[in-house]
């Protein structure tokens, strides 16, 4: 839920105070904001889109292994 304050997904970044507009600017909600802007649009193949799926694979290697450890060792 923070993440989603400290993006542009409520008011524009350059708006924002410049250590939260560094902060915004790498936030991954950020560019999950961009990239569905950019397919409202019509665009199909933009930057926003492809570093939003990079970065989703990137959550996903690194938490699936993580949850799969410890809901095992819960069942056992």
């Amino acid at each position: 839920m923070p993440l989603m304050f400290i993006s542009n997904a409520l008011v524009p970044v350059d708006t924002m105070p410049k250590i939260l507009e560094i902060i915004a600017k790498i936030n991954p909600v950020t560019h999950m904001v961009n990239a569905v802007k950019d397919l409202l649009i019509g665009s199909i193949f933009s930057q926003e889109i492809f570093i939003s799926l990079i970065l989703m694979i990137v959550v996903v290697i690194v938490f699936a292994p993580l949850t799969l450890k410890v809901y095992m060792k819960k069942q056992l």
